[in-house]
Formats: structure tokens, C-alpha cells, sequence
């Protein structure tokens, strides 16, 4: 995707990624089928939202993201309770892993802090990308 919003800014584009159009649409629809790209922004996008924007009474969030259910579940934790999220996150993970695509991740509420000062776009929406994706894979690439 950086290469189609450099050649859509005019820009360089991404070194080792492909600069013609067919390519550069090929590698693009395989990395986002892959790698469940609209599945998985949308649900981190939901959770991390909700995550942020309410009011909880827990410290820690592990976090289980099932693309193919469409799935994100999420388990909330005192601060006192970390070796019980500790404990819990290791099942979770290997539950987890076995589905294409599923990832687990245990979060504080200090590291949510941390990564929305470092990463305040993230947070904002990922709509507008999600977008940019869908009109570069309808085959409309550069300006």
C-alpha cells in the first residue's frame, strides 16, 4: 500500500515492491487476502475503540482476534490480577494460533496510553485506508 500512495502522491515508491500496475495489483491482492487486512482493522479498530473511549475498572486487556469468526474477544483484568492474565494468556495464544490469521495480545492500560501518543492515527479510524485499499485493489492505482 505504500507504493500505491507514493505513486498516487507522486512519490518514490517503496523500494523491492513492484512499480508497474498488473504487479503492483498481484502483489497487493495477495498480501491483503494473506495477511486478512480488512477483517483484521476493522475488528482491532472496534476493540481499541471501545478500548479507549469507555470507562473500565481493569488494568490489563488480553485481547484473542478470530478473522475467520470475525470474532474479537476480549477479557479484562485488575492491576492485581496480572498473574492470573499472565496465566490465561498462554492458552489463549495457542487457542488462537491455530485459526489462519488469529492473534492474541495482552495490553495495560498503560501501554494503550503508549501506543495511542505514539500511533494517534491508528486510533482515529482506519476507514480512510481501508478505503484506499478497496480502490487500489478495484485496479485504481496512481493518481
Amino acid at each position: 500500500m505504500g507504493t500505491v500512495i507514493a505513486l498516487k502522491e507522486g512519490t518514490a515508491p517503496v523500494p523491492n515492491t513492484p512499480i508497474d500496475n498488473n504487479g503492483l495489483l498481484r502483489e497487493l491482492q495477495d498480501c491483503a487476502t494473506s495477511l486478512q487486512v480488512e477483517t483484521k482493522l476493522s475488528a482491532y479498530g472496534s476493540a481499541l475503540h471501545e478500548l479507549t473511549t469507555k470507562r473500565h475498572k481493569a488494568h490489563f486487556y488480553l485481547l484473542a482476534l478470530d478473522p475467520g469468526a470475525k470474532t474479537i474477544t476480549v477479557q479484562e483484568y485488575k492491576r492485581e490480577e496480572l498473574s492470573r492474565a499472565l496465566k490465561d494468556y498462554t492458552p489463549t495464544e495457542q487457542n488462537i494460533r491455530g485459526k489462519p490469521g488469529g492473534e492474541a495480545v495482552l495490553v495495560s492500560v498503560d501501554s494503550m496510553a503508549a501506543l495511542r501518543s505514539a500511533y494517534p492515527n491508528y486510533f482515529l479510524d482506519t476507514v480512510k485506508f481501508r478505503e484506499e485499499l478497496k480502490s487500489a485493489l478495484s485496479g485504481k492505482i496512481g493518481k
